[in-house]
Protein backbone atom coordinates (compact mmCIF):
# COMPACT_ATOMS: atom_id res chain seq x y z
CA UNK A 1 0.00 0.00 0.00
CA UNK A 2 1.57 3.54 -0.60
CA UNK A 3 2.33 5.91 1.86
CA UNK A 4 -1.05 7.91 2.72
CA UNK A 5 -0.85 11.26 3.66
CA UNK A 6 -4.11 13.38 4.17
CA UNK A 7 -4.07 17.28 4.17
CA UNK A 8 -8.12 18.77 4.91
CA UNK A 9 -7.45 22.06 3.99
CA UNK A 10 -11.35 23.19 3.23
CA UNK A 11 -13.42 19.84 3.74
CA UNK A 12 -11.73 17.70 1.22
CA UNK A 13 -9.10 15.34 1.50
CA UNK A 14 -5.90 14.98 -0.95
CA UNK A 15 -3.73 12.46 -1.49
CA UNK A 16 -5.06 9.74 0.35
CA UNK A 17 -3.12 6.82 -1.94
CA UNK A 18 -5.69 4.08 -2.19
CA UNK A 19 -9.44 4.78 -2.33
CA UNK A 20 -10.94 5.47 1.30
CA UNK A 21 -13.82 2.76 0.92
CA UNK A 22 -11.46 0.47 1.63
CA UNK A 23 -10.81 1.74 5.32
CA UNK A 24 -14.52 2.56 5.79
CA UNK A 25 -13.92 6.53 6.18
CA UNK A 26 -15.37 9.39 4.69
CA UNK A 27 -12.86 11.36 4.18
CA UNK A 28 -14.86 14.38 3.47
CA UNK A 29 -15.68 14.43 7.26
CA UNK A 30 -12.08 14.32 8.39
CA UNK A 31 -11.31 17.51 10.50
CA UNK A 32 -7.60 16.83 11.34
CA UNK A 33 -5.00 14.33 10.21
CA UNK A 34 -2.81 13.93 13.13
CA UNK A 35 0.70 14.38 12.22
CA UNK A 36 2.30 13.78 15.78
CA UNK A 37 2.07 10.40 14.93
CA UNK A 38 6.00 8.87 15.32
CA UNK A 39 7.68 6.64 12.52
CA UNK A 40 5.94 3.59 12.85
CA UNK A 41 2.89 4.15 14.28
CA UNK A 42 -0.83 4.00 12.94
CA UNK A 43 -1.40 7.68 11.15
CA UNK A 44 -4.89 8.83 13.04
CA UNK A 45 -8.02 10.81 11.72
CA UNK A 46 -10.28 13.10 13.78
CA UNK A 47 -13.55 13.29 12.38
CA UNK A 48 -15.81 16.44 12.27
CA UNK A 49 -18.00 13.98 14.64
CA UNK A 50 -15.40 14.46 17.38
CA UNK A 51 -14.64 10.18 16.59
CA UNK A 52 -10.84 9.44 15.99
CA UNK A 53 -9.72 6.16 13.94
CA UNK A 54 -6.38 5.17 13.17
CA UNK A 55 -5.69 2.95 9.70
CA UNK A 56 -3.17 0.43 10.64
CA UNK A 57 -0.38 -0.26 8.06
CA UNK A 58 -0.54 -4.23 6.48
CA UNK A 59 2.43 -4.57 4.09
CA UNK A 60 0.53 -4.67 0.44
CA UNK A 61 -2.72 -4.86 2.20
CA UNK A 62 -5.70 -2.42 2.12
CA UNK A 63 -7.13 -3.01 5.71
CA UNK A 64 -10.13 -0.90 7.26
CA UNK A 65 -10.03 2.10 9.99
CA UNK A 66 -9.98 1.18 13.53
CA UNK A 67 -12.28 3.78 15.65
CA UNK A 68 -10.42 5.04 18.27
CA UNK A 69 -12.74 7.39 19.70
CA UNK A 70 -13.13 7.30 23.61
CA UNK A 71 -15.99 6.23 24.78
CA UNK A 72 -17.37 4.21 28.19
CA UNK A 73 -17.17 5.30 31.80
CA UNK A 74 -14.62 3.27 34.31
CA UNK A 75 -14.36 3.60 38.03
CA UNK A 76 -10.83 3.74 39.79
CA UNK A 77 -9.32 4.98 42.94
CA UNK A 78 -6.37 7.15 43.83
CA UNK A 79 -3.87 5.62 45.93
CA UNK A 80 -2.00 7.40 48.49
CA UNK A 81 0.48 8.73 46.36
CA UNK A 82 -1.88 10.12 43.56
CA UNK A 83 -1.46 7.86 41.09
CA UNK A 84 -4.28 6.50 39.13
CA UNK A 85 -5.11 3.73 37.28
CA UNK A 86 -5.92 4.91 33.56
CA UNK A 87 -8.60 2.50 31.84
CA UNK A 88 -7.02 -0.41 29.51
CA UNK A 89 -9.34 0.92 26.61
CA UNK A 90 -7.89 4.58 27.10
CA UNK A 91 -4.34 3.86 27.11
CA UNK A 92 -4.45 2.10 23.68
CA UNK A 93 -6.03 5.01 22.45
CA UNK A 94 -3.69 7.79 24.28
CA UNK A 95 -0.88 6.17 24.31
CA UNK A 96 1.98 6.01 26.48
CA UNK A 97 2.14 9.77 27.22
CA UNK A 98 -1.00 12.58 27.16
CA UNK A 99 -1.94 16.05 28.48
CA UNK A 100 -4.75 16.79 31.02
CA UNK A 101 -6.16 19.85 32.05
CA UNK A 102 -8.97 21.63 33.46
CA UNK A 103 -12.31 21.92 32.23
CA UNK A 104 -15.25 24.44 32.05
CA UNK A 105 -17.27 21.44 34.07
CA UNK A 106 -16.38 20.43 37.91
CA UNK A 107 -13.89 17.66 36.38
CA UNK A 108 -10.29 17.10 34.38
CA UNK A 109 -10.17 16.60 30.81
CA UNK A 110 -7.96 13.93 29.41
CA UNK A 111 -6.47 14.93 25.34
CA UNK A 112 -4.64 12.90 22.96
CA UNK A 113 -1.99 14.54 21.32
CA UNK A 114 -3.44 15.96 18.39
CA UNK A 115 -6.67 16.66 20.26
CA UNK A 116 -5.09 19.17 22.76
CA UNK A 117 -3.19 20.44 19.24
CA UNK A 118 -6.63 21.38 17.66
CA UNK A 119 -7.80 22.47 20.70
CA UNK A 120 -4.67 24.88 21.57
CA UNK A 121 -4.89 26.22 17.51
CA UNK A 122 -8.60 27.27 18.63
CA UNK A 123 -7.75 29.13 21.83
CA UNK A 124 -4.97 30.45 20.05
CA UNK A 125 -7.13 31.77 17.21
CA UNK A 126 -8.92 34.11 19.61
CA UNK A 127 -8.55 37.50 19.50
CA UNK A 128 -5.32 38.65 21.81
CA UNK A 129 -6.18 42.03 21.88
CA UNK A 130 -9.38 40.89 24.85
CA UNK A 131 -8.93 40.31 28.11
CA UNK A 132 -11.26 38.21 28.58
CA UNK A 133 -9.77 36.08 25.47
CA UNK A 134 -6.53 36.07 26.95
CA UNK A 135 -7.46 35.49 30.06
CA UNK A 136 -9.36 32.37 28.83
CA UNK A 137 -6.02 31.14 26.72
CA UNK A 138 -4.30 31.49 30.28
CA UNK A 139 -6.83 29.26 32.49
CA UNK A 140 -6.72 26.15 29.90
CA UNK A 141 -2.91 26.55 28.84
CA UNK A 142 -1.61 27.69 32.75
CA UNK A 143 -4.10 24.01 33.35
CA UNK A 144 -3.12 21.85 31.29
CA UNK A 145 0.10 19.56 32.09
CA UNK A 146 1.86 16.10 30.66
CA UNK A 147 1.51 13.27 32.15
CA UNK A 148 3.59 9.92 31.44
CA UNK A 149 2.25 6.01 31.82
CA UNK A 150 4.18 4.21 34.52
CA UNK A 151 4.76 0.12 34.07
CA UNK A 152 1.51 -0.55 36.13
CA UNK A 153 -0.86 1.95 33.84
CA UNK A 154 -0.91 4.71 36.13
CA UNK A 155 -0.39 8.22 36.22
CA UNK A 156 0.52 10.67 39.07
CA UNK A 157 -2.33 13.46 39.72
CA UNK A 158 -0.56 16.27 41.37
CA UNK A 159 -2.20 17.87 43.96
CA UNK A 160 -3.18 21.01 42.59
CA UNK A 161 -4.95 19.20 39.71
CA UNK A 162 -7.32 17.25 42.03
CA UNK A 163 -8.05 20.21 44.04
CA UNK A 164 -9.51 21.79 40.69
CA UNK A 165 -11.81 19.53 40.63
CA UNK A 166 -12.89 18.30 43.94
CA UNK A 167 -11.17 15.05 43.37
CA UNK A 168 -10.55 12.77 47.02
CA UNK A 169 -10.11 9.46 45.97
CA UNK A 170 -12.94 7.52 44.56
CA UNK A 171 -12.67 9.15 40.45
CA UNK A 172 -14.73 8.22 37.49
CA UNK A 173 -13.41 8.05 33.77
CA UNK A 174 -15.91 9.40 31.16
CA UNK A 175 -14.93 9.01 27.59
CA UNK A 176 -15.74 12.08 25.07
CA UNK A 177 -15.34 11.50 21.92
CA UNK A 178 -11.50 12.30 20.97
CA UNK A 179 -10.76 12.95 24.85
CA UNK A 180 -11.89 11.60 27.92
CA UNK A 181 -12.63 13.74 31.28
CA UNK A 182 -11.98 12.63 35.28
CA UNK A 183 -14.59 13.07 37.79
CA UNK A 184 -14.37 12.75 41.51
CA UNK A 185 -17.12 9.91 42.12
CA UNK A 186 -19.13 11.71 44.28
CA UNK A 187 -19.44 14.80 42.12
CA UNK A 188 -20.16 13.25 39.13
CA UNK A 189 -22.70 11.32 40.85
CA UNK A 190 -24.44 14.52 42.35
CA UNK A 191 -23.86 16.28 38.57
CA UNK A 192 -25.61 12.99 37.21
CA UNK A 193 -28.78 12.54 39.70
CA UNK A 194 -31.19 13.97 37.40
CA UNK A 195 -32.80 11.91 35.06
CA UNK A 196 -30.17 12.01 32.77
CA UNK A 197 -32.34 10.32 29.95
CA UNK A 198 -35.43 12.94 30.61
CA UNK A 199 -32.34 15.60 30.82
CA UNK A 200 -30.24 14.67 27.33
CA UNK A 201 -33.40 14.35 25.39
CA UNK A 202 -34.36 18.27 26.13
CA UNK A 203 -30.77 19.27 25.74
CA UNK A 204 -31.14 17.72 22.71
CA UNK A 205 -33.91 19.22 21.27
CA UNK A 206 -32.79 22.68 22.30
CA UNK A 207 -29.66 22.03 20.10
CA UNK A 208 -32.12 21.45 17.06
CA UNK A 209 -30.64 24.80 15.60
CA UNK A 210 -27.14 24.00 15.63
CA UNK A 211 -28.26 21.21 13.57
CA UNK A 212 -27.71 18.50 16.07
CA UNK A 213 -30.34 15.77 15.39
CA UNK A 214 -30.39 12.13 17.27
Amino acid sequence: MPQQHVVDTAGKAENIGNSGRSWGIDFTQILRYDLSHKVGENPKFILKSGRMWEIPRRSGKACAAVDRSLTGEYHHSLDTKGRLIVPARFRDVLGSTFRIGVSLDNCLTVYTDAGWDAFYEKLMALPQNRPDARKLVRYFTAGTFDVELDRQGRILLPQKAREKASIDKDVVFIGYGDKAEIWSEEVYDEYMSTDSREEAGRIASSLQDENFMI
